[in-house]
């Protein structure tokens, strides 16, 4: 579970807010990572990818929508390609 992002304050502070939100909170907030410039312009680096990853395992985890887990496994194929 989120496992990169266990020692971190940034866990602590997130995983009630992602916790809360819906499956289309979820897919907005997963979607930060391929339509926010500023989001994923860090995510060349190794330590913000693998962060980014692990956010959108956990968040892949909780639906339930085949074609939003798809869209998921679709954002990770463009992290991994930056």
């Amino acid at each position: 579970m989120w496992k990169l992002l266990g020692r971190s304050d940034a866990y602590l502070t997130l995983k009630p807010f992602v916790d809360a939100l819906n499956s289309t909170q979820l897919m907005n907030l997963a979607r930060m990572f391929k339509d926010n410039e500023r989001a994923n312009g860090e995510l060349f680096q190794a330590k913000p990818s693998a962060k980014a990853k692990a956010l959108l395992d956990y968040i892949k985890d909780k639906l339930t929508i085949q074609a939003s887990i798809d869209e998921i496994d679709e954002i990770k194929g463009l992290i991994d390609d930056m």
